[in-house]
């Protein structure tokens, strides 16, 4: 019981990281905006070209979305995992995830 109510925590608190989340990002017209915000949730580190790739789009709008939520500080670049390619992190849900 006492897991179950950790787990239920736990999810109110990823809901309302997601919910503060897409309150930074209000204003923004792009239609990948919300399956962003969802892929970034499901990979917290990511390549812009995983995310191209996933939600079927091309470079041009991933990448303006990639600068509005670095940002808005919403994501990090970490050069330190791959010198040839940008590596983003959503270090919120990384830090949330951390402290289980």
């Amino acid at each position: 019981a006492a897991q179950a109510k950790e787990t239920l925590a736990l999810i109110a608190k990823i809901n309302e990281l997601y919910e503060q989340t897409a309150v930074k990002l209000a204003g923004s017209k792009s239609p990948y905006l919300i399956p962003f915000l969802g892929y970034m949730f499901e990979h917290p580190v990511f390549y812009p070209s995983g995310v191209m790739e996933d939600l079927g789009a091309t470079y041009p709008p991933i990448s303006n979305l990639i600068k509005l939520f670095e940002e808005r500080g919403i994501i990090k670049p970490n050069p330190s995992l791959d010198k040839r390619m940008k590596v983003y992190t959503f270090f919120p849900l990384i830090d949330l995830l951390s402290h289980v």
